[in-house]
């Protein structure tokens, strides 16, 4: 049987370096779950064209998910920072995405559908109980 951990609540803290302040990541990856999965797959779809048709509907799945994961304020503040740069912004994001956020929210899904199926298991149990004592 295998246990999957999923912190509560996911905090991490991003230095940007001098001069910018550094910025504190905190969300309940079962809060966020089902809105990081629906623009991690928009991502994924718009991918292969932003730089064409699709480069406003890349840009605003983007936004949000800086939104998401680090709030208004230090999304703003990452676009901020990286206002000469967004290439390196999406790199340094889909890094950080992938390396950090993206184990804390499969951990969370797995647990999730695990949580699901022992609960429907329990209600046929429970069902099937109940037509047997009747």
């Amino acid at each position: 049987m295998t246990r999957f951990y999923v912190p509560d609540v996911f905090e991490d803290t991003i230095s940007l370096g001098s001069p910018h302040a550094d910025i504190k990541v905190r969300f309940s990856p079962e809060k966020i779950g089902e809105d990081y999965f629906r623009i991690i797959h928009g991502l994924a779809e718009e991918e292969k064209n932003k730089y064409g048709e699709n480069a406003e509907k890349y840009s605003q799945l983007f936004i949000e998910l800086l939104v998401l994961l680090f709030g208004q304020d230090n999304a703003m503040h990452l676009l901020d920072a990286y206002s000469d740069n967004y290439e390196k912004l999406i790199d340094d994001v889909v890094f950080y995405t992938g390396t950090k956020i993206a184990p804390v929210m499969k951990a969370a899904s797995q647990a999730r559908k695990k949580k699901i199926k022992a609960e429907k298991k329990a209600m046929r149990a429970l069902s099937h109980r109940r037509w047997f004592h009747k």
